[in-house]
This record gives structure tokens, sequence and C-alpha cells, in this order.
């Protein structure tokens, strides 16, 4: 069951990717969120009364967020939503070296310190945001790239 984000959460959701990555608060002006039970969906306004009229269907738009609102801490930005937002963020993006960026798409760890802040950060690589990373503030990056999607990738041919 899929339900719109009220106006605190939706407030909730902006104001993080705002603070925590720079994405500029008019982003969501013409957007709105709703959610199903772990993830938050963001599709365009106009589809508002459809979405609301058709309650089988169960999403439309992309999905941007995993997570539960209900619960303490941020919320994952999906790879999908990281790759649309690409240079519209400017906050807690670690730029990979080839050999990083191999290590990434193979979802190992990150031995050393970036310059961001502890929680989930945009993975780039060549200036293009490849997807999502958590960081623990320190000296270690997580890679969140998809499972479902290494399979398709020879880390050799990314650079």
């Amino acid at each position: 069951m899929r339900k719109f984000l009220s106006q605190s959460e939706s407030v909730r959701v902006i104001n993080y990717m705002s603070e925590h990555f720079g994405l500029d608060k008019s982003y969501f002006e013409d957007k709105i969120m709703f959610k199903t039970k772990r993830t938050i969906w963001l599709t365009s306004e106009q589809f508002k009364d459809y979405i609301e009229d058709n309650q089988e269907i169960e999403s439309i738009g992309i999905r941007a967020f995993t997570g539960r609102l209900e619960q303490a801490g941020p919320l994952k930005p999906t790879t999908y939503f990281a790759q649309i937002l690409g240079t519209k963020l400017n906050k807690n993006i670690v730029e990979l070296n080839t050999q990083e960026v191999s290590s990434y798409l193979k979802r190992e760890s990150i031995k050393r310190s970036f310059m961001a802040q502890r929680g989930y950060v945009m993975v780039s690589f060549h200036g293009h945001v490849l997807g999502c990373a958590f960081y623990d503030g320190e000296y270690e990056l997580t890679s969140h790239y998809p499972k479902k999607l290494v399979q398709y990738i020879d880390p050799k041919t990314v650079y």
C-alpha cells in the first residue's frame, strides 16, 4: 500500500538532500513523493490524481530512497536517483581513482580518508556519479552498488 508523504516528511527529505548533498530545494517544486514499505518514490505532481485513483498500481516514477522515515537515521538514495541527480549535487561527493572504482563496482570497501561527512555519500568517477556508498567519517567507504548490476560490469573496462 502506498501513501503520500506528509508535509513534515517531505520537508525532512528535502532538507536532508539540501543539507547533506547540496541539492537545491527547488528541484522538488513540481514533484511529489509517496512511500511503500521501505521505499520512497518520486514522480511529477501531475500524476497525483492518477496515483490516488489507481491503488492497484504499485509504483510510478523513480525509486528515489530506501529506508523508513519512521526510523532515525538517513535515507539511502538509490543508485538510479543518484545518477539522475549527478551534477546537481555539490556536497559529500567522493571522487574515486581507477583502482578504487573497480573495488566499488565489486561492492568492496575502500580504505582511505575522504573529504566528506559521515553517512551516505555519492560516489563519482571522472565527474560522473556512479551511485551511493556509506562513509564512516574516518577511513572506510562501504560500497552500496546494487548487487544485481555487478554481474553486468567488467571493472577492468571502466577506465
